[in-house]
């Protein structure tokens, strides 16, 4: 067969090639579009003050909290893995933009032959290249994915950062709101002593009964149980926040209190694509996408140049003077069996693709619901806290009134505990509530892409 009849085989065979169907071409999906019926609405009308807040960090004015988070920012475990998972992601695109290089390398052989007893010695330097031509663009798509995946690693690692600032926000919020409730607790026992003191005189000097000492006496043994558990908990929300800070001993320094504003939720709609997810979604999209047409490049022939050049010589110093020996090939190759098993792998990633679609719908759904639940909540926290300062008012009048009764042997010791749990009960459920607000407008924050 002559090199024309050979040339020809080739031809037909890379035509044939370029007419093979793609099952999967890269969509241009752009930016963050929110759907068309859906709107922030400004909390003015429910009577909540909001402040224009551009970041997590401006939601509480605190130099301690401040240094808190730049300790966390620094000294995280998890957060200091993700940043080397974008490291390992920086260097895998360059990996991919290397593949469409040329290559060059250099060798230098040295053989010894022996025949007739004579001995033959050679030494040649060769300097070789490589370069696959690409022409469908497959190295290009796959440098484009890594690209791609880079980015929503970057993503990743941002959503990473706002994640541990309002974790170490929760934290904080919940010691102090924790110390608070300690307090109520603690006065609650004082209380509860103070009732079995004057049971216990009572009954000694037979003006009460021994029922009403054994039921002070059992509520006073359940409450210093609860205490003891409220310290508990207390001190697992510092271990929590110990692991958060990356540092382990002595208890960090805490604000005395801290006041979350409430963003301003009157923005455009187009602030929550900012997220830090959707940003990384939407790239994992293109990133499928480019990853899914180089896997249909895969069934088209490919192009590639080498390029030899050697000198031989019986020295290495004799070598410049040798003449020089060069080539020069140009070859096609196509897949021409291969069990199926690049249709499957272009099936699958087109799969891929269509899964990183939906996955980035999933979370763009996710991301309005949790504005969507985080504005509802604030409404009801607002209307619940201003329910229970009434209460609060109402079971302190009611908790005297029952005591006095008490004293007069009017009530029974029932009637007085109830009274009071319900007095002390009621602050700590307020506490509760107010925690509940300003854990939710961090979480607020968050959900409309407030960054750092």
């Amino acid at each position: 067969m002559d090199f024309a009849r050979l040339g020809i085989i080739f031809l037909a065979v890379f035509l044939a090639g370029c007419v093979l169907p793609s099952a999967h071409k890269p969509k241009d999906y752009g930016e963050f579009t929110p759907p068309a019926n859906w709107h922030v609405e400004g909390l003015e009308t429910h009577g909540v003050k909001t402040h224009e807040v551009e970041t997590l960090r401006e939601l509480v004015d605190s130099a301690e909290l401040a240094a808190l988070l730049d300790l966390a920012l620094t000294g995280n475990p998890n957060l200091k893995q993700i940043a080397l998972r974008v490291s390992e992601a920086n260097a895998l695109a360059r990996i991919k933009r290397g593949a469409r290089l040329p290559t060059l390398d250099f060798g230098i052989e040295h053989q010894s032959e022996r025949a007739n007893g004579q001995t033959t010695r050679t030494t040649t330097g060769t300097l070789s290249s490589e370069l696959d031509l690409d022409p469908w663009r497959r190295l290009g798509d796959s440098a484009r994915a890594s690209e791609l995946r880079t980015k929503a690693q970057n993503a990743d690692y941002e959503g990473a950062r706002i994640s541990l600032v309002a974790g170490v926000l929760h934290q904080v919020l919940s010691i102090l709101s924790a110390d608070k409730i300690i307090a109520i607790e603690e006065k609650r026992l004082d209380t509860l002593m103070l009732n079995e003191q004057f049971i216990r005189n009572r009954y000694l000097a037979g003006l009460g009964s021994l029922s009403d000492l054994e039921a002070a006496r059992t509520e006073l043994a359940q409450r210093r149980a609860a205490l003891h558990a409220r310290r508990e908990s207390r001190a697992a929300n510092h271990r929590a926040l110990s692991v958060l800070l990356g540092r382990h001993g002595e208890p960090p320094m805490l604000p005395a209190t801290l006041i979350v504003k409430m963003p301003d939720t009157a923005l455009p709609v187009t602030v929550i694509g900012r997220r830090p997810d959707l940003v990384a979604a939407l790239a994992r999209i293109g990133a499928a996408d480019h990853e899914a047409y180089a896997a249909a490049k895969a069934l088209l022939p490919g192009l590639s140049l080498s390029f030899d050049w050697s000198k031989s010589a019986s020295t290495i110093g004799d070598i410049p003077g040798a003449n020089p020996i060069s080539t020069l090939l140009a070859g096609i190759a196509a897949p021409l069996f291969r069990g199926g098993q690049l249709r499957a792998e272009r099936d699958r990633s087109g799969h891929v693709a269509e899964r990183a679609y939906w996955a980035y719908r999933e979370t763009l759904l996710r991301a309005l619901i949790e504005v969507e639940d985080a504005l509802g909540r604030e409404v009801s926290l607002r209307e619940q806290s201003k329910v229970l300062q009434g209460a609060i008012g109402h079971a302190e009048k009611n908790r005297r009134i029952f005591e006095s009764r008490y004293r007069e042997g009017i009530a029974s010791i029932f009637d007085l505990l109830r009274a009071q749990q319900t007095a002390f009960d009621a602050q700590i459920d307020l506490l509760d509530i107010n925690l509940a607000r300003d854990s939710n407008r961090v979480d607020l924050a968050a959900a409309l892409g407030l960054g750092l």
